[in-house]
């Protein structure tokens, strides 16, 4: 699911961009979540966490908190919401990074391309082709339907839908990429693990699809069930289409 942030310190501006995501979801089936910030040093807090950001660039504080250079950093295509004024040399941005809009745009009839650009480049991360150990055949996998990761030598195993696959990739190298994902966490020295499939966790282990046991590092047992108990608000927070202004 798409995970989006509105900011401006014009709460008039946020009510119609809440009304426009709202006009929008009603009529698209594109799953998205949607998060609206009134001050934007919230946002340099929280920015990791969002695929997509609009941003008024008439807030106050927008360059004394440097958020401009935080969100150049973000590997997600982003949204300015410009003012009204032409001399503000937006044209000087244009890349594949920033997308632009009039502050007067009604955003409903420009959000489907918009969220459809985002939602293909999230495709892109999203599934590895690996090769199952037992048929010796490739294969693409989800990354939702990844139980485990398990280091083996140099290299490393993906248990995922009850199988294992090979992969040439090792423990580190899977760690940054699901860096941005945070439904993955190492939870000991030889295993990263999706929070997503987790059955159930104790104080030293956790219990993973499969069935499969897996021990928690003695160092790392209070912040693993701290992470997953963050994990858990969220995805119940993600049953929240739209949000109210904070």
């Amino acid at each position: 699911m798409l995970k989006i942030v509105c900011v401006s310190e014009n709460l008039v501006l946020l009510e119609r961009l809440k009304r426009d995501f709202h006009d929008f979801q009603s009529k698209f089936n594109i799953p998205f979540t949607v998060k609206f910030f009134s001050k934007p040093e919230k946002l340099l807090k929280k920015i990791k966490d969002f695929h997509l950001v609009f941003i008024d660039l008439e807030m106050t504080q927008i360059n004394e908190l440097g958020i401009i250079k935080k969100v150049k950093h973000l590997n997600s295509p982003l949204v300015y919401i410009l003012s009204q004024k032409e001399d503000l040399g937006w044209e000087s941005f244009n890349s594949n990074i920033f997308y632009f809009l009039k502050k007067d745009t009604h955003l409903e009839e420009k959000l489907e391309p918009i969220l459809k650009n985002v939602l293909e480049e999230e495709k892109k991360k999203s599934a590895f082709l690996l090769k199952d150990a037992e048929k010796e055949m490739l294969t693409l996998v989800k990354v939702e339907e990844i139980d485990y990761i398990e280091a083996f030598a140099k290299k490393s195993m993906v248990m995922a839908n009850g199988k294992y696959y090979d992969s040439d990739f090792t423990l580190k190298q899977w760690e940054s990429l699901f860096e941005e994902k945070h439904s993955f966490q190492k939870i000991n020295r030889s295993f990263i693990v999706n929070f997503g499939t987790i059955r159930s966790i104790t104080t030293n282990e956790v219990v993973v699809g499969n069935g499969q046991s897996i021990s928690i590092a003695v160092r790392q047992q209070s912040a693993i069930k701290k992470a997953w108990k963050k994990f858990l608000m969220e995805q119940m927070n993600e049953m929240k289409m739209v949000e109210g202004v904070r």
